[in-house]
């Protein structure tokens, strides 16, 4: 999931590969996105994966990845804090009440992204939304000029609609 945060700490779901992917392919996908947004985003782009999952599984995938295709990029670790998906989630409601998120017109990963967000707490699936989740950890806006702020694009174009229904993160009651 490709997340940015604006001066005006907006947030834009900006990318996202979604499948059941074994590690190699899933390295690969991170190293695409990687590549599409590293430049884009300037000095800002930070790849953050969950701690847990990176010492364990994706590190020595990655940094092979990244010396065969000569592109290196930070990697941040995330932590769980001890806390569930749940609790990250519900993290997103300030955000998306006061309508500071924005989703893309079309995407193809889009209809899987506002599904999950719909159906949630009582859904099966919530892996994007919990990923978009983390953005409380490394999301802050940029600091500076006016002109040092990077808006991933015009949004009229590119973000279409801002998503301000509550779409119902308000509480986990069944």
């Amino acid at each position: 999931m490709v997340v940015g945060v604006n001066g005006e700490n907006q947030t834009f779901i900006l990318d996202c590969s979604y499948g059941n992917y074994d590690i190699d392919k899933g390295v690969q996908e991170a190293m695409r996105l990687c590549k599409k947004w590293k430049k884009r985003a300037g000095g800002h782009f930070k790849y953050a994966v969950e701690k847990e999952k990176l010492d364990k599984v994706i590190k020595s995938y990655l940094e092979k990845l990244q010396i065969s295709e000569n592109f290196f990029f930070d990697i941040d670790k995330l932590s769980t804090e001890g806390r569930g998906k749940d609790y990250r989630i519900l993290s997103l409601q300030p955000r998306y009440s006061t309508g500071s998120v924005w989703h893309p017109e079309e995407a193809e990963w889009l209809t899987g992204y506002e599904t999950e967000l719909e159906v949630y707490p009582k859904g099966s699936k919530k892996d994007l939304i919990d990923a978009v989740a983390y953005i409380n950890q490394v999301g802050t806006p940029f600091v500076g000029s006016d002109d040092d702020v990077d808006d991933f694009g015009e949004r009229e174009d590119y973000y279409g609609r801002n998503m301000v229904k509550d779409y119902r993160i308000l509480s986990l009651q069944p």
